[in-house]
């Protein structure tokens, strides 16, 4: 009778033992689960590439938007090289690009089209350095209502704007620039392309 008491009394005891262990583990081991889970997801969450065409919330810098340019009188523009001239509706412009050493995917650029009387604000989608200190930048806004493609060299700048009402066209130097209408530009050249300003090297000849 005894040995019955006390066999019945180390069964009952181990498995009070057990289920207290298991009590303390069960939930342990749910939260070392959930914590897994919640890095797996972050995981596939960094691995995301955002597309370079079209900028989301998450891409956009919270900071104040660069400046691009500033409408200026005619007569403070010096002459410019490549300018056709005589281009209607063409405005003359105080270029601001001095930042553009520092410009990164998700900065805001602000610029104005006086023509359409219009300011766009613009999200940095895309920063290529090429030879020869050339910089191209792309830009898109939010709703994809317009469009920059702006091409930074050591002495010239060339952009091209789409908006909702039409295409511009940026000719100028590091400093100054003029905006013009593609419409009223020269048609044989294709302005969608990044612009670059190329030298002919002169090979010495032997006398």
């Amino acid at each position: 009778m005894t040995k019955t008491v006390i066999s019945t009394f180390v069964l009952t005891l181990i498995f009070f033992t057990a289920g207290f262990i298991w009590l303390l583990s069960g939930p342990r081991k749910v939260s070392e689960e959930i914590v897994t889970s919640n890095l797996i997801d972050s995981e596939q969450v960094l691995d995301t590439e955002i597309s370079p065409y079209a900028p989301s919330a998450s891409l956009i810098q919270k900071k104040a938007p660069l400046v691009m340019w500033s409408l200026i009188e005619e007569s403070n523009i010096p002459d410019i090289k490549g300018y056709q001239g005589n281009v209607v509706d063409a405005v003359p412009l105080e270029l601001k690009t001095k930042w553009s050493s520092e410009i990164a995917l998700g900065d805001n650029i602000m610029l104005s089209v006086p023509q359409i009387d219009s300011d766009l604000l613009l999200t940095v989608t895309q920063v290529k350095n090429q030879r020869r200190g050339i910089k191209v930048i792309t830009a898109t806004a939010i709703e994809d209502s317009a469009d920059l493609l702006l091409t930074l060299g050591p002495s010239s700048t060339f952009a091209n704007v789409g908006t909702m009402k039409g295409t511009y066209e940026l000719v100028g130097t590091a400093s100054f620039g003029w905006l013009m209408p593609s419409k009223n530009m020269d048609p044989n050249v294709d302005y969608t392309k990044p612009d670059y300003v190329i030298r002919k090297v002169t090979e010495p000849s032997d006398k």
